[in-house]
């Protein structure tokens, strides 16, 4: 029988080792990205903005690279061709029969005939659901184009599915005043995930929705009584304005104040939510999984706030041109962040057999959702 001074310290004593955590790393800096940014941005003006497909991909390949993981780095396999041919399918095959759509709605609608207001609001609605539509296909994109040690992301099923939800759940919203958010926000992130690969290995995410109420309570509360401050501070001189501008009398000052108000109260929504922002990173990459071993996010509403506003200054003041560092402090954010916890037998995973897209993210480019 051993006794207990022969063991290992701590063996024996209820203790139990830590569990082995896998961290992400990123090696990247604004320094290296001013040469990209300006090759982007002089092609850009030459080609009219045509070069952004390429642009971006030189973005992606450059951020990719940089983020590390057991020390390899992630490898983007995309092309800015692949972009231009996507963005071409969809503007024909899409966005034209859509515009078309609106335009016969509205002639209807001028010859007083309802049926161009029923066409209309149908379009609109088809829209909201394209767009979810198209979020999923972006990510269907990436993950065919990512690649670490040699095996290739995956993202299964086409994403009508998750645009219904997103669509169901955006009118319950509304509904409810937003009340139905977290619950939103929960699903498409369970959808999103659970049919997330990486080879042959499988992301998994289950959990409810109730952890985040207390993060979106708090949030709203906090941008009430923050509106309610900013206007309480503006006090009269917002009355004056906007009376200044039913009179049609307003001068450039009272505009700027109005102005300045609504930025104001922007800040403060933007602060106030970034607290559900914390809670929802928080809680469900604390509760995803990739092959039995747990994500785990360590942000802080701090550290959140200090991005956004970093992010913000850095595109106003630059009038956009330095927004790849703000994509790559988002990167940064969450690979300092963010490691896996448990054992990782890689060994058994094998390259996918999911067939990849053949083109690039169109939809998404359509309707310029700003992804990286």
């Amino acid at each position: 029988m051993t006794s207990q001074s022969n063991l290992p310290d701590g063996a024996g004593k209820g203790t139990f080792p830590d569990p082995v955590s896998h961290k992400f790393e990123f090696t990247g800096n604004a320094g290296e990205m001013v040469p990209i940014i300006l090759k982007n941005l002089l092609f850009n003006i030459l080609t009219l903005s045509l070069y952004r497909f390429w642009g971006r991909t030189n973005i992606r390949r450059y951020l990719w690279e940089n983020i590390r993981f057991m020390g390899d780095p992630l490898e983007y396999t995309g092309t800015g061709g692949e972009l231009f041919k996507g963005f071409l399918i969809v503007l024909v095959t899409v966005f034209l029969p859509l515009f078309g759509l609106i335009v016969w709605g509205q002639l209807l609608v001028a010859k007083g005939n309802m049926l161009g207001m029923v066409l209309i609001f149908a379009t609109y609605i088809f829209l909201i659901w394209l767009f979810s539509f198209g979020l999923y296909k972006a990510f269907k994109y990436r993950m065919s184009r990512t690649r670490w040690r040699g095996i290739r992301g995956a993202q299964l099923k086409s994403g009508a599915g998750f645009a219904t939800e997103a669509l169901s759940y955006t009118i319950f919203t509304g509904l409810t005043l937003g009340l139905v958010l977290p619950l939103m926000d929960n699903k498409l992130w369970s959808i999103e995930t659970n049919n997330r690969r990486f080879g042959t290995g499988r992301f998994r995410y289950k959990a409810g929705s109730g952890p985040l109420y207390g993060g979106f309570f708090l949030s709203a509360l906090c941008a009430i009584i923050g509106t309610t401050l900013v206007s309480f501070l503006f006090g009269g001189a917002i009355a004056t304005s906007a009376e200044a501008l039913l009179n049609s009398k307003a001068g450039s000052a009272s505009v700027g104040l109005l102005f300045l108000w609504y930025l104001a109260v922007l800040l403060v929504f933007g602060l106030s939510f970034s607290i559900y922002m914390t809670t929802k990173l928080r809680h469900f990459w604390n509760n995803s999984q990739f092959e039995g071993a747990t994500f785990n996010f360590s942000g802080k509403v701090v550290d959140l706030i200090a991005l956004m506003v970093g992010n913000i200054l850095i595109t106003l003041l630059t009038l956009g041109i330095a927004y790849p560092v703000a994509q790559m402090r988002v990167v940064r954010f969450m690979t300092e962040h963010l490691s896996l916890e448990g054992d990782l037998d890689l060994a058994r995973i094998s390259q996918t057999t999911e067939a990849a897209p053949g083109f690039g993210e169109g939809l998404a480019e359509g309707f310029d959702m700003g992804t990286i």
